[in-house]
């Protein structure tokens, strides 16, 4: 059985449904990286997220 490339498992996530998505985000104050990664299933009113995993990664001081 052959590995599955990026485009068999994005036919896989057109198939059922599921879109994984990560989001990237630095607050205001510029003091850490929040990094949430989220399952995304249907469309619409009928849309449904769950958050699978969330972190917050703090900037070096020099970075800040």
């Amino acid at each position: 059985m052959r590995n599955k490339t990026h485009v068999d498992k994005f036919e896989h996530s057109h198939q059922t449904g599921v879109r994984k998505v990560v989001g990237l985000m630095s607050g205001t104050s510029a003091d850490a990286l929040d990094v949430a990664l989220t399952e995304i299933q249907g469309t619409g009113r009928k849309t449904k997220v769950r958050l699978v995993r969330f972190e917050s990664v703090p900037f070096r001081g020099d970075v800040r």
